[in-house]
């Protein structure tokens, strides 16, 4: 159970896309959208241009973390594994309350 917990922790909480947008962003919104630094005249005109394909590459990028972290929990809650390991932890946690009734689960969720 360990190595699937790891493997939805790591794609729902540490994955890191090591994508590259730019092509996506020329796509999508026209060749103008990424403005070349080089052509800049001074410093911080150069400065202001990074910041703002920074700004926009970093929407792209929470844009396809969204996305990721959108399978992996919509896999996560069909994962059969996950499941069985809840079902096991609530009747393993709920054991001695029904016992006392002789109710089941299935007819308490009823």
């Amino acid at each position: 159970m360990k190595k699937t917990m790891d493997f939805y922790r790591f794609w729902c909480m540490e994955f890191d896309s090591w994508r590259d947008f730019d092509l996506k962003i020329i796509e999508e919104e026209g060749e103008d959208a990424l403005s070349d630094p080089g052509k800049a005249d001074c410093r911080e005109e150069k400065r202001m241009i990074e910041r703002e394909n920074a700004r926009i590459r970093q929407k792209y990028r929470n844009m396809e973390s969204a996305r990721i972290l959108k399978f992996s929990e919509l896999a996560e809650k069909y994962d059969i594994r996950i499941k069985r390991h809840k079902e096991a932890e609530f009747n393993r946690k709920n054991a001695g309350k029904y016992l006392d009734y002789n109710i089941s689960k299935s007819e308490l969720l009823l």
